[in-house]
């Protein structure tokens, strides 16, 4: 029985450097969702996904109003409000929006934004200015419309992700959008609500297939160090982007800005803030998913081939003519025949195996392509 041992052994080590295989692509998923919290950029300079979770559960603000007052003092349009005022539609008052946070009430939307915005079935509703706070980072997920009152805007003091896709692009827009908001009867114009405003420390934020529109100055931001890509501006009043007090030449298809690396370094800016947050995440999952479907595969091609093998030799034994019960050569066939179905059996467990991790990592693998 010596040469059958050590024939086994031989036959086991696809299936040890298959499961080594296998224990790499878990440790990266597993890596991927079950390391430390990524939470929010410190400061809004380190990459890191944002956790799900609302970091203000009842919605309220809990810091005072006086910091937003003095965010909102910094913005050019806050000096033009009360000319604004003057081309509001009558009959209808414009009321001013306070920067006093507010409740967060199905989907109206005021104060500090929680950390994750899902897409629902109906728009958001902002009530008055909402704020990206210091520190935090928050992620609007493809497919949010986000419906402005008047002279309302954003406000990024932190870090903002809002990527959608071309199928579901993010979409900013006056609460007068008749698309958007079939309840109005009125229409929206440029000057409806003020804009997205990027604080100095707001860097990293980006934005990715979004509509920001009726706005008075679109984006405004006081830094350079933060991303643009296929955003769409329509409709805004005295510019689409402006960067540093500098107007970006914005025409009607989509838009797109960004830094290199190399900018980033030439000023002393940690690279980080350039980088996607969700890409080590991504990867992790992709790199995963594709050492499951490996090793799944290998695993699977391996075991059938070994079944084949396995069940034609059993066929073989079970066909054998029996002459003499007590010949030697009877008990030697009945220990061979044995060892065939453990062999098969074995490899049957093992073909489906295979054939459950392959689908694992292809699903891993699809899915780092949508996040």
């Amino acid at each position: 029985m010596a040469p059958l041992l050590r024939k086994d052994n031989n036959r086991m080590k696809i299936p040890l450097v298959v499961a080594l295989c296998l224990m790499i692509g878990s440790s990266f998923i597993f890596s991927a969702y079950a390391g430390d919290d990524p939470g929010a950029f410190p400061g809004g300079t380190t990459s890191g996904a944002a956790s799900p979770a609302i970091n203000n559960q009842s919605g309220v603000s809990d810091s005072s109003a006086a910091p937003h007052d003095s965010a909102s003092a910094s913005a050019p349009a806050s000096s033009e409000k009360s000319p604004l005022k003057a081309v509001a539609r009558d009959p209808v008052p414009i009321i001013q929006a306070s920067p006093v946070s507010a409740k967060q009430t199905g989907d109206s939307l005021g104060g500090d934004l929680p950390r994750v915005i899902e897409a629902r079935a109906r728009p958001y509703r902002v009530t008055s200015d909402i704020y990206v706070p210091s520190g935090k980072t928050v992620i609007i997920k493809p497919g949010v419309v986000v419906l402005f009152k008047n002279f309302t805007e954003l406000h990024i003091e932190g870090c903002l992700i809002a990527e959608g896709t071309i199928d579901n692009p993010i979409v900013f827009t006056s609460e007068f959008d008749t698309v958007f908001n079939r309840e109005t009867t009125l229409l929206a114009n440029p000057y409806d609500w003020n804009g997205i405003f990027i604080h100095e420390n707001g860097l990293g934020s980006r934005f990715s297939h979004c509509t920001i529109q009726y706005t008075v100055y679109g984006i405004n931001s006081l830094t350079k160090y933060i991303k643009i890509d296929q955003v769409t501006f329509r409709g805004n009043g005295r510019a689409d982007l402006t960067i540093q007090g500098t107007k970006e030449p914005v025409v009607d298809k989509p838009y797109s800005y960004s830094l290199t690396l190399a900018d980033a370094k030439k000023d002393g800016v940690p690279v980080t803030i350039l980088m996607d947050p969700l890409s080590r995440k991504r990867n992790e999952v992709r790199y995963g998913g594709s050492c499951l479907l490996a090793g799944g595969l290998t695993l699977g091609i391996w075991s059938v081939t070994h079944l084949h093998n396995d069940q034609q030799k059993l066929d073989q034994l079970n066909d054998k003519t029996v002459i003499d019960e007590n010949s030697p050569l009877v008990s030697k066939s009945k220990n061979d025949r044995a060892v065939a179905e453990v062999n098969r059996d074995r490899d049957r467990w093992l073909t489906a195996a295979g054939c459950a991790l392959a689908v694992i990592g292809a699903a891993g693998f699809t899915l780092s392509f949508r996040f």
